[in-house]
């Protein structure tokens, strides 16, 4: 009687096979982890960049965009970072990368109201409170140097603020509002029935503070 004869592999071969494949699978995992963190990486880039552009008013676009950029952080945090390290990072030439020291990313976080820079990757856990609209706004790029804005919120505040140049605003006249006539404060940009953060705000012999105003129904401007 004839029978078939089987061949079998050594248990050594076996062995060696799911090894192979096992030190495969790692280095999949790895390189698809890697592309992963340099995905979430870049989306934390480009939202401090918008954030950046959206407390200063303004999108960069031209080298001068980048200097004002660097004399605003320099006037309210009384930190440096130059220019071309800002140009750098928003990739305004081809040849350069976007990629930045921690140390200047926390830069950019505290000028968006953020501790540092880890702090601005953590904020990712309010994203659920985050929503868009399309208030009507005004930049401080579209005004003179005199230029005076009317503030009105709830429940009968009316302020008016000068424009000073920059990001710089003088309170020219107050009533029912703690401002007084010759504060001075820093702010980029209006959006209407939002929240309007002032920052550096100087009143008299006291320190530098941030103020808000309308924190609950937001602030209406008009341009005088």
């Amino acid at each position: 009687m004839y029978f078939k004869k089987h061949y079998t592999l050594p248990i050594s071969s076996y062995c060696g096979y799911v090894l192979f494949f096992l030190i495969l699978s790692l280095l999949i995992y790895e390189k698809c982890t890697n592309f992963v963190t340099i995905m979430e990486k870049e989306k934390k880039y480009h939202e401090l960049r918008y954030a950046v552009e959206l407390t200063l008013g303004r999108q960069m676009k031209t080298f001068g965009d980048f200097s004002l950029l660097e004399k605003a952080i320099m006037e309210r945090q009384h930190e440096h970072i130059s220019s071309t390290t800002l140009r750098r990072f928003w990739g305004y030439q081809s040849d350069q990368t976007s990629e930045m020291r921690e140390a200047s990313l926390s830069v950019l976080a505290r000028f968006v109201g953020y501790v540092n820079w880890q702090a601005f990757v953590l904020s990712e856990g309010g994203n659920a409170e985050s929503v868009r609209f399309d208030s009507r706004r005004l930049s401080v790029s579209e005004l003179n140097r005199g230029d005076e804005i009317r503030l009105l919120w709830k429940p009968d505040r009316e302020v008016v603020v000068r424009f000073e140049g920059l990001d710089l605003f003088t309170v020219v006249s107050s009533v029912n509002s703690k401002l007084q006539a010759g504060n001075t404060f820093h702010c980029n940009l209006f959006l209407e029935d939002m929240p309007l953060m002032l920052t550096c705000l100087l009143q008299g012999d006291m320190p530098p503070t941030n103020y808000i105003c309308g924190r609950q129904n937001g602030v209406k401007f008009f341009k005088i």
